[in-house]
């Protein structure tokens, strides 16, 4: 008696937990709030940079399969790099030091849209605000005349546009992992960005 007792209970607990999973499986949000966290190699010129790069997201589903994202992110990154001196009578080492803010439209298409892997296809314009700061580090320096004593610091807007994949994966009806890749370019510049992070869904 026990035995069939804990039986019906087992059986009524799996029913119960695989009608709830069905439940959410086949969920379709409507908003997503997504912060994430991850590094973004930026190309530019013969230089490649690593940098930390973190953020939010607000995206709103137009469709089960399709969502519009408004993508807010902020990266940056310091080095070390030998430069030339003007006219190029010599060397020196500088440092510089870079800020993007990032601020971009996306279209997601979910060609997966119930279960708990939902993988994507997504794509955007955008801007991308960079402020470089570039200054020489004394005494080390090669030949010709001493390098420059003053800084080099400028900003400016770059229109961006981006392609990538990811996926999200649920872990209940309102909250997923989502992981993603995504290129952009920016001029004659580009970046491979890849991060993580975890999103709310309603």
């Amino acid at each position: 008696m026990k035995k069939l007792a804990l039986f019906m209970f087992l059986a009524g607990t799996c029913t119960m937990l695989a009608t709830a999973q069905a439940r959410w499986y086949s969920f379709h949000p409507r908003v997503e709030i997504f912060g994430h966290l991850g590094s973004q190699s930026l190309f530019e010129d013969f230089y490649r940079t690593t940098e930390l790069d973190y953020g939010a997201a607000i995206g709103v589903y137009i469709t089960d399969n399709a969502e519009v994202e408004f993508d807010f992110s902020y990266a940056s990154g310091f080095e070390q790099r030998v430069s030339i001196s003007d006219g190029g009578s010599g060397f020196y080492l500088a440092e510089i030091s870079r800020k993007h803010y990032w601020t971009e439209v996306n279209f997601l298409y979910h060609y997966v849209s119930d279960g708990p892997f939902r993988p994507y296809l997504l794509g955007g314009v955008g801007n991308a605000h960079r402020q470089v700061t570039e200054a020489p580090v004394e005494p080390i320096f090669v030949g010709g005349k001493q390098p420059p004593d003053e800084f080099v610091d400028y900003s400016e807007n770059k229109f961006t546009y981006g392609f990538g994949t990811g996926a999200k994966i649920f872990l209940g009806k309102n909250f997923a992992i989502r992981f993603e890749y995504k290129y952009t370019g920016m001029g004659g510049d580009a970046t491979h960005r890849v991060r993580g992070g975890i999103s709310l869904l309603f």
